[in-house]
């Protein structure tokens, strides 16, 4: 992944859709949200999935 923002409480990342379906290979709901990967649990409390944006850098 890599980085592409940051907040207090939050944290933005790109990564590969390759990537991405070998970490969250069955994502479901229409909230965006996601499972947290168990070897992730300990660090995050929840992930969300953010529409497609234009990136203005």
């Amino acid at each position: 992944m890599n980085l592409s923002g940051e907040g207090h409480a939050t944290l933005s990342a790109r990564m590969p859709d390759a990537e991405f379906k070998k970490l969250f290979p069955n994502p479901s709901g229409t909230d965006n949200a996601l499972a947290v990967p168990e070897k992730l649990k300990p660090y995050i409390a929840s992930i969300s999935e953010a529409p497609e944006h234009l990136s203005f850098k």
